[in-house]
């Protein structure tokens, strides 16, 4: 009777652990340069992105919900903003508010769906170099993923246009 007790109290422990909840990240990803950013990621953004004046990060944003979602993405700029003009594209491109923090209107995206062109630029023409930090918060206002790209600005490295 011990035995079948036990084996009873074994296998109540199994379905209970089995049945806990896993962690997961979000159910949306975004992507750079071919990879899952993962959540406080901190990525270079260098000088091979540049372009007219801008260095530009490139991303995809991915709805992996079972259902439509509507995202936001919030910069909170640590650098001289004054000098380094952030903008976003989403379909076409918004200028920065002149403040530290913005919350950028992504848009809705169906099960499945991705955003593949979302971009981050920062105008850094005929400034010294720099390393610009940026927060960025991708939130479809249940779940969020937060991540840094440094800007490395270096003018003594602009390509010829």
């Amino acid at each position: 009777m011990k035995t079948l007790k036990f084996f009873l109290m074994a296998i109540v422990a199994v379905v209970f652990f089995a049945c806990t909840p896993q962690e997961t990240g979000p159910s949306f990803s975004v992507m750079y340069n071919g990879q899952e950013i993962a959540e406080g990621a901190v990525i270079d953004v260098t000088m091979d992105h540049y372009e007219w004046g801008e260095i530009v990060a490139h991303v995809i944003l991915r709805n992996n919900a079972s259902g439509t979602e509507t995202f936001t993405m919030k910069e909170v700029r640590n650098y001289d903003y004054t000098k380094y003009i952030p903008s976003f594209c989403v379909n076409l491109c918004m200028m920065g508010n002149g403040e530290k923090e913005q919350t950028w209107e992504v848009g809705e995206l169906g099960s499945g769906e991705e955003f593949a062109d979302l971009a981050m630029h920062l105008r850094v023409a005929d400034q010294p170099a720099a390393n610009c930090p940026g927060t960025f918060t991708f939130s479809n206002g249940k779940e969020s993923l937060s991540f840094t790209f440094n800007f490395i600005y270096d003018p003594a490295l602009i390509p010829a246009e």
